[in-house]
């Protein structure tokens, strides 16, 4: 955006869907290649066994993944410059972190704080990570996580991409 490619994309033929897709495409590959290599990792060097199903873990990561490049699309159009979009992005993730159960049991928090985690994706990702990698959880108990990421994704990603096509008109 601030090199000006952006404008110089929209000169061509390429439709703002695809310029999305071919934006974003890269990222969510990066992101699972990331995933599995931290799996991966987490396998081999510190022996920790996966007790469930590795690609049940994977398509629980997939809406996950997609819910976080939405917030940094969102982000994106929000934000003017690139210094702006990173002081944003370091505002959300430092609560996730901090409010998801990931250093502290939710149990232990106030019952606000353990409201705002249940918007937190990170939340539901950490606690089916937990449930697949430590108790072999199956779909019957991971669905509600499952539902719940994959609503967060099609709600973050619909409004961002509204939001993306709004500030090009």
């Amino acid at each position: 955006k601030e090199n000006g490619t952006l404008e110089q994309l929209f000169m061509t033929p390429v439709k703002a869907g695809e310029l999305l897709l071919g934006k974003l495409l890269p990222y969510l590959v990066f992101a699972f290649l990331e995933f599995c290599t931290i799996a991966l990792l987490m396998h081999t060097v510190f022996a920790v066994p996966i007790n469930g199903c590795f690609v049940t873990l994977l398509a629980l990561a997939l809406p996950f993944v997609l819910t976080m490049l939405g917030l940094g699309l969102w982000i994106s159009t929000r934000a003017s410059t690139r210094d702006a979009s990173m002081q944003m992005a370091m505002g959300t993730v430092i609560p996730s972190i901090f409010l998801s159960g990931y250093v502290f049991p939710l149990d232990s928090m106030p019952q606000f704080f353990r409201g705002v985690a249940q918007v937190i994706p990170t939340t539901w990702m950490i606690d089916a990570a937990r449930g697949v990698i430590l108790r072999g959880a199956d779909w019957a108990e991971l669905m509600p996580h499952a539902v719940v990421l994959w609503l967060m994704a099609v709600s973050v990603l619909g409004l961002s991409i509204l939001r993306f096509h709004k500030r090009l008109t």
